[in-house]
């Protein structure tokens, strides 16, 4: 069985998408894990092609249903023995994908794992505490 299925939903968002699968594929392939791009948009021939780029199944909506159904989705249409989710503007730090499989070995009456999440904000620096 594969051991993870990792589902990015996204919509409209192919800069954002494109750092996300860069930072994601890389160590999903290392895991033997799948990768999922569920596009909310409808099919998109330029989502398809960035999501084939990073070796990861594209799986369009017909119309906009929403981030919650694209979830559902993702989980009706993977093999892994666990879902991951993330979103599609994130960038995964090395060793991400390698620390929550090992988590989950390790501790299999857990159903939930969560890591540190940090901003990358743009466009203006972030107000410092005084």
């Amino acid at each position: 069985m594969t051991p993870a299925s990792i589902v990015i939903p996204t919509r409209a968002r192919l800069a954002y998408l494109e750092v996300a699968l860069a930072s994601i594929a890389p160590q999903t392939a290392q895991a033997g894990a799948e990768l999922l791009v569920v596009d909310d948009a409808g099919a998109s021939p330029e989502a398809r092609e960035l999501a084939e780029r990073y070796g990861a199944r594209y799986e369009p909506h017909s119309a906009p249903r929403g981030l919650n159904v694209a979830r559902n989705t993702g989980i009706e249409r993977s093999t892994g023995e666990l879902v991951v989710f993330v979103d599609d503007d994130v960038r995964a730090q090395a060793g991400w994908l390698a620390a929550l499989l090992l988590a989950a070995q390790e501790h299999p009456e857990v159903d939930v794992f969560a890591g540190p999440i940090r901003p990358r904000l743009e466009g203006h620096a972030r107000a410092r505490p005084a």
